[in-house]
């Protein structure tokens, strides 16, 4: 009875970096009519074709742009130990416009962000006659909503710094009123030790640069305001 050959046997096979000899062996072995080593070598060849293709590869020129965006938002930045993964959930610059509305971008942003149990309600909203916005926000318990977020500590972070600081009120309402920057995160603590870090996206950057990756921020065209 002739004797099968092992699977990483196969797999030389299918890459072609097997021997004439030990070839010639192999394919005798198939041409026997053995059904299970066939099926064992075209699985591989399949594979091996597949990793062929995935060489030549090249990732589109928007995800590209993306990642450069989340690089530009996250790199350099050390995340906090305890820092919770944040989902944004909602953004009201990805709503459709009614129709019959011209195409001009809303003053206003407004966002939800998820982490875990918590909510973090978040709106950006320009200042007349000012270079700075208001950023308005409030944390929630989404599992507990009686549970109150009082003197919870939130700061705005850039470049490894706090610009600025605050405790939520007994609402969990706090309010900044700052300059839009590069870079800029919003770090909120919350009970149970962890921290919620939202990035806030540079109003004035190109677009490009502030795009994000699954559940992030959408670009938005330049000299937009947002409201998170």
């Amino acid at each position: 009875m002739a004797r099968h050959f092992r699977s990483e046997e196969w797999v030389d096979l299918a890459r072609n970096v097997v021997g004439a000899d030990k070839r010639k062996a192999m394919q005798n072995h198939l041409d026997s009519g053995c059904k299970p080593c066939a099926e064992i070598v075209n699985l591989w060849q399949r594979v091996h074709e597949i990793s062929r293709r995935d060489t030549t590869y090249a990732p589109p020129s928007s995800a590209v742009r993306s990642v450069k965006g989340m690089f530009g938002i996250y790199g350099g930045h050390r995340r906090p130990a305890h820092a919770a993964i944040t989902q944004l959930i909602f953004d009201s610059f990805q709503m459709p416009r009614p129709a019959g509305v011209r195409s001009v971008a809303p003053s206003v942003r407004q966002l939800l962000y998820g982490a875990g149990e918590y909510r973090v309600d978040i709106r950006i909203e320009p200042q007349m006659d000012s270079p700075k916005a208001a950023l308005v926000g409030q944390i929630l318990n989404s599992q507990d909503p009686e549970k109150t977020m009082n003197a919870a500590p939130v700061r705005l972070f850039r470049a490894g710094k706090v610009r600025a600081e605050c405790l939520t009120n007994r609402f969990g309402e706090f309010h900044f009123e700052c300059d839009l920057e590069s870079h800029l995160r919003l770090i909120v603590s919350v009970p149970d030790g962890a921290e919620i870090v939202i990035p806030i996206v540079d109003q004035a950057a190109d677009p490009a640069e502030n795009a994000g990756v699954s559940n992030v921020l959408r670009s938005v065209k330049k000299r937009t305001r947002k409201k998170v």
